[in-house]
């Protein structure tokens, strides 16, 4: 396995993961209603 930085070409496959997390609440550095928009200038 193979352990690099995430670039700007993974974003798509990422963010279907970070929207769960933050849309759970259960995390104080996103608000649950922050949208892909937003989060890719992160």
């Amino acid at each position: 396995m193979e352990i690099r930085e995430a670039s700007i070409q993974d974003f798509d496959l990422i963010w279907p993961i970070f929207h769960e997390v933050a849309k759970a609440g259960e995390t104080y550095a996103f608000r649950t209603d922050t949208t892909k928009e937003e989060a890719l200038n992160i």
